[in-house]
């Protein structure tokens, strides 16, 4: 039977092949959706966004712009592209991701 390994996963991985199965809980990036599988003690450093409630995925999400204000950017045709770099997107939308106004 298997255990979960973080209190609230976002999603779950299976993986079979020649070593038998293996199963792990999935976390997703609440600032660019990417996610990965949960590795108790590996060491890789991940955060925690106080702003959104949810973990990110590491140094390049550290600043606060959640993936729903990205897909709202550009459903509104204000961002050209949705893959676009935290780097390129910010200094130009930085004044509408302030948490009150999300």
């Amino acid at each position: 039977m298997y255990s979960h390994s973080v209190r609230k996963p976002n999603g779950y991985a299976e993986a079979t092949g020649e070593f038998g199965k293996i199963e792990r809980d999935t976390l997703q990036c609440v600032h660019c959706g990417c996610h990965w599988n949960h590795k108790p003690g590996s060491g890789i450093v991940r955060g925690w966004c106080t702003l959104c409630g949810g973990p990110f995925c590491g140094v390049q999400c550290q600043e606060h712009f959640p993936i729903e204000k990205r897909f709202d950017l550009y459903e509104n045709g204000r961002l050209k592209n949705l893959l676009d770099p935290i780097d390129k997107i910010l200094p130009e939308h930085k004044k509408i991701i302030m948490p009150g106004e999300f």
